[in-house]
């Protein structure tokens, strides 16, 4: 059944009790993934979740703690760093997934010029506004965390 459903619909998600490895062999004979759910269990639930999803098959797990479980596999994400001019609010700091363009919230960007320096935190599209002192020339650098790679750049005459 579910081979055949997976001719349908590629995603299949729903509680981790409700697969074996055989149901998610299955799935992926139909070339549909498999995620089950893991959220709302904590942090250390949701790890332990995954891993056992992991363990039998499946692809990933829908979480809460996108951090710990790409720590926990072992496998960050590569990042790059962008920095865009908006149209009335001055420059805003990027950090997005190298792959797909997608932005990473919640993510420490430091910005360094001359003896000056801040932190700042990504909101929910990865973006960030930068402040209005001349931040032009200035280096942008994001260390890194158990889930998504360091990257480094600066901000560009053009772009503020």
């Amino acid at each position: 059944m579910i081979y055949e459903i997976g001719q349908v619909f590629r995603v299949f998600g729903s509680r981790l009790d409700e697969y074996s490895p055989e149901s998610i062999a299955a799935a992926h004979d139909a070339c549909a993934i498999v995620m089950p759910h893991a959220y709302d269990a904590g942090p250390d639930q949701e790890v332990a979740q995954f891993q056992l999803a992991s363990s039998i098959g499946a692809d990933g797990a829908q979480t809460n703690q996108p951090a710990l479980i790409v720590a926990a596999a072992g496998e960050p994400v590569g990042s790059r760093r962008l920095t865009r001019r908006e149209h009335v609010a001055g420059a805003k700091v990027c950090l997005v997934n190298a792959a797909n363009g997608l932005g990473f919230p919640g993510k420490t960007v430091r910005l360094v010029k001359d003896e000056l320096s801040t932190d700042l935190v990504t909101g929910l599209d990865g973006c960030v506004g930068v402040p209005t002192v001349n931040w032009r020339g200035a280096s942008v650098s994001f260390a890194g965390d158990g889930a998504v790679h360091a990257s480094t750049g600066r901000i560009t005459p053009s772009t503020g």
